[in-house]
């Protein structure tokens, strides 16, 4: 029943294969009415990352409240001989942090950097809120939001796959999680995708009436 709630919810099989654990084939005959939706957890198996899980752990402790972005720890666990890629990494970040609390980030122009962080230092320009964007970008802590029409926002850069909502109202963005497994038959015959972003458009909760 877990899975089906889910599948409504808009969450696709990657997603709800990491929620739940079940395998991503157990979810497709559960979906499909193949199973009669007895399932047991994955059997895990040895990752590349398993042998660098301990430094992470350490990393991330010590750090405290700052969120190391999933770009700099690649770095460092490469430098220790990680020879795996990301997605591995932050698959693993996920299961070792906690989640931000729902709502509580959302991409953000410089115009609205600028004015949170006005709030607590006086004076604060827009051109050092360039300057510290720049940097950030540059050592991969964030990444850019790309919607058309818009000016540029800029998220964390650990944030793993998702998409986004337009409030049309009051124009602020808001992350979407989940995806769609079949946009990429959307696509022509013998095309292939390597890559897609969803932005969608409306009112946000607050916007609603």
């Amino acid at each position: 029943m877990e899975i089906q709630v889910l599948h409504r919810q808009g969450k696709g099989i990657h997603a709800i294969a990491r929620e739940t654990g079940v395998a991503r084939n157990t979810i497709r005959a559960i979906l499909a009415g193949k199973s009669d939706g007895q399932y047991g957890p994955r059997q895990s198996r040895p990752t590349k990352i398993d042998a660098h899980k301990g430094c992470l752990q350490e990393r991330i402790e010590a750090a405290g409240k700052i969120r190391l972005p999933a770009t700099v720890l690649l770095r460092e666990i490469r430098a220790k001989g990680y020879e795996g890629g990301i997605t591995q990494l932050k698959e693993y970040l996920r299961e070792i942090r906690p989640a931000p609390p729902e709502g509580a980030e959302r991409p953000l122009s410089v115009d609205e950097l600028l004015k949170a962080a006005s709030r607590r230092v006086k004076g604060l320009g827009v051109a050092t809120v360039y300057r510290a964007v720049g940097a950030l970008l540059a050592e991969g802590w964030i990444e850019t939001v790309e919607i058309p029409g818009e000016p540029a926002r800029y998220e964390r850069a650990d944030k793993g796959h998702h998409h986004h909502f337009q409030c049309e109202k009051c124009d602020r963005a808001f992350d979407v999680t989940g995806c769609l497994d079949n946009l990429r038959k959307l696509a022509p015959p013998r095309f292939r995708v390597k890559q897609h972003s969803v932005t969608l458009y409306g009112l946000c909760a607050a916007c609603a009436p």
